[in-house]
């Protein structure tokens, strides 16, 4: 437990100032919206609005450094309002924030503004913020004034310094991992490009030359089951992991499939607003019509069809037929031609990327582990659970 235990009153520890709005104006103020919230209380600088604001206006809700933003009208069914950001430092120019927005400034000098911020983020998290919930023609909106009421720990000053020295470390490592992951789907796509480019005399061939490709079938909607009878089907985005060749997953079986793919085959979407994305089915399964199958055949490698088809995604999107339903047929698929290399040049080209590739997959998890980390230090800090 923390020494010196005591609250206070939110209202009591912070001013509360409501925002503002105005006519779109690409010359006016910058505004921050809801739409800038990042879910783990850091402020995205995408697609800021910029308003004609009155300047009295600007001046009286100007931001400044240590100001907490919190989020009291917007929501939906899956994501109370309430939210909260914490403005870093002073910007270039001036930023108000929008009228579904209020400001905390702290004016009790024991309390530190971003511990401050770390406490509301984890009240936020912790489930607590849907005791202060109103809802009105589908809007979420803060009961803001019994909100205030809430009481925050008011750990001795040195206590609440460490627990932000502590969050705030392990938000920089977080920062660090997103960097080098992005960086490592740089070098991933840099590299890709480089290869091919670098050896325009290999022969190219059309898919069906190298690959086998099956369209999907949907089996009749009452031989699906949940129990495990049959195979697992893939009927689209729904079994698919989050990127371009995760493995699929299985939400569902039928007992009586109509057209399979093959453990390790490659899945496309052929339909819809998903077509081009692609994904590895995990095991034999059976596959229905917004997707097909495609293996290779001869001395071809997968894994080389694989990336070549994860890199056609917007490609793929842009031939499909139907302007409110766009969907791709086979010839469009089969006609598509890829570079093949000799076999040696293929396995090494496979190897370069894997190892890339790789190296995302550990940065990943470690981005999960920090994430873990940090959940667990915030609740802990803020229940007076770790000592200094």
């Amino acid at each position: 437990m923390m020494p010196n235990w005591t609250s206070k009153k939110l209202g009591d520890v912070v001013t509360t100032h409501n925002g503002a709005w105005g006519v779109e104006d690409n010359s006016g103020t910058a505004v921050l919206r809801s739409t800038n919230f990042n879910s783990n209380g850091t402020i995205s600088w995408d697609q800021v609005a910029y308003r004609s604001i009155p300047q009295n206006k600007v001046v009286s809700l100007g931001l400044k450094p240590n100001d907490i933003l919190i989020e009291k009208s917007g929501g939906s069914p899956a994501q109370p309002v309430g939210r909260v950001v914490f403005f870093e430092k002073k910007q270039k120019d001036n930023i108000i924030y929008g009228n579904f927005i209020s400001k905390f400034q702290v004016k009790d000098s024991e309390i530190v503004p971003k511990y401050l911020f770390y406490y509301l983020h984890h009240f936020y998290k912790s489930g607590d913020i849907n005791k202060y919930q109103s809802q009105t023609t589908g809007i979420r909106n803060l009961q803001l004034k019994d909100y205030l009421n809430i009481a925050v720990p008011k750990f001795a000053k040195s206590a609440q310094e460490m627990i932000v020295e502590r969050l705030d470390a392990i938000r920089k490592s977080q920062e660090l991992c997103d960097t080098q992951i992005q960086k490592t789907e740089e070098l991933f796509e840099s590299t890709r490009e480089t290869i091919y480019s670098s050896c325009p005399k290999w022969e190219f061939k059309k898919i069906n030359e190298i690959a086998t490709v099956v369209m999907g079938q949907s089996p009749k909607g009452e031989t699906y089951n949940t129990t495990g009878d049959g195979l697992p089907l893939i009927n689209g985005p729904v079994e698919f992991g989050i990127d371009q060749l995760s493995e699929t997953h299985i939400t569902k079986y039928t007992n009586r499939p109509t057209k399979v793919c093959q453990k390790g085959d490659l899945i496309l979407c052929v339909r819809g607003s998903t077509t081009g994305r692609t994904n590895i089915a995990v095991c034999e399964a059976c596959i229905g019509r917004g997707v097909a199958s495609i293996r290779v055949k001869g001395r071809f490698i997968q894994s080389l069809l694989n990336y070549y088809f994860a890199s056609k995604r917007d490609y793929l999107f842009s031939i499909g037929s139907g302007s409110t339903f766009p969907n791709i047929n086979l010839d469009q698929i089969v006609s598509l031609k890829i570079a093949t290399p000799p076999d040696v040049v293929q396995q090494r080209i496979v190897e370069k990327l894997d190892a890339i590739l790789e190296s995302k997959k550990m940065l990943i998890m470690q981005k999960d582990l920090l994430k873990e980390l940090f959940d667990s230090v915030l609740y802990k800090s803020m229940n007076g659970e770790i000592d200094n």
